[in-house]
C-alpha cells in the first residue's frame, strides 16, 4: 500500500465539509497527535502523541491496594518533577476496618516512590468529597477536601506507619476533633482554663544605697 504524505499548513481540522472539498493544509480528523508543541520533531509536525504509562504500583501490609482505590485528588510539583496524590482504598483486605487513606508522591527524575502519610481513621478521606484545593509551599502541603478542615503535611518529615491496624500517628485531643497535628489552623481550646490562688506573706526590706555628690555623701532608703 503507498503511502501518502500530507503537509497540514494551515493545522486546522474541518469536520464540516466533505472529505472531497477539504481545503489544502486542512484536515478531518485526528487521533493521538500533537501538533505545535511537539516531543520530538519540528514546531508545526504532526506526530503521535504519549499515551499513559503504568509508574508504580500502591500497597499496604505486604498486599496490593483493592481495586476499589481510588484517587481523590492530586498535585503536580513540576520545579520537582513530583506527583503527589491523595488515595482512598475502602475495600483493602489488610486493614481490620478495611479502609487505608494515603498520602503518596512520585520523582519521574529518579523514579522513587515515597508514602508520605498512611493512616486507619485519622485522614478520614471521603470518596463523596473530592481534594481540589491543593498547593505547596517550600516543604508544606496543603490541601482540603470541603468536608475536614484545612490541612498540612510536611512532605520532607516521617510519619510513623499504622502497625497492628493501630495509626502510629498518635491522636492529640479529644476523638471528635481532626488531628491538630495535620490542621493548617490552631483549634479552639477545649475546656475552660483553671486558674490557681495562691497567698504568699508580704515580704519588707530596706536597702541604702550611697549617693556621692562632690565631697559629701547621701544616702537613699526605700522599701519593697
Amino acid at each position: 500500500m503507498p503511502i501518502v504524505n500530507t503537509n497540514f499548513i494551515a493545522g486546522r481540522m474541518n469536520k464540516s465539509v466533505d472529505e472531497r472539498l477539504l481545503p489544502p493544509g486542512e484536515y478531518v480528523d485526528a487521533i493521538n497527535v500533537r501538533l505545535g508543541s511537539t516531543e520530538n520533531t519540528e514546531i508545526g509536525a504532526v506526530e503521535n502523541s504519549k499515551g499513559n504509562t503504568s509508574l508504580t504500583t500502591l500497597s499496604f501490609g505486604g498486599q496490593p491496594v483493592s481495586s476499589s482505590a481510588t484517587c481523590l485528588g492530586a498535585f503536580d510539583d513540576g520545579q520537582f518533577e513530583t506527583m503527589y496524590w491523595f488515595v482512598h482504598d475502602p475495600a483493602n483486605p489488610v486493614a481490620q476496618d478495611n479502609v487505608v487513606d494515603m498520602i503518596v508522591s512520585y520523582n519521574t527524575s529518579n523514579n522513587q516512590l515515597r508514602y508520605h502519610v498512611i493512616t486507619l481513621k485519622v485522614l478520614k478521606f471521603n470518596p463523596d468529597f473530592l481534594i481540589t484545593g491543593v498547593n505547596k509551599i517550600e516543604n508544606l502541603l496543603l490541601f482540603t477536601d470541603g468536608t475536614n478542615p484545612p490541612r498540612r503535611i510536611n512532605v520532607n518529615s516521617n510519619y510513623d506507619y499504622p502497625t497492628g491496624n493501630v495509626d502510629g500517628i498518635e491522636e492529640e485531643g479529644s476523638s471528635s476533633i481532626v488531628y491538630p497535628r495535620f490542621l493548617c489552623v490552631s483549634i479552639n481550646p477545649l475546656f475552660l482554663p483553671t486558674l490557681s490562688i495562691i497567698s504568699q506573706p508580704l515580704i519588707l526590706a530596706t536597702c541604702s544605697i550611697p549617693l556621692t555628690n562632690s565631697s559629701a555623701a547621701f544616702f537613699l532608703s526605700f522599701s519593697l
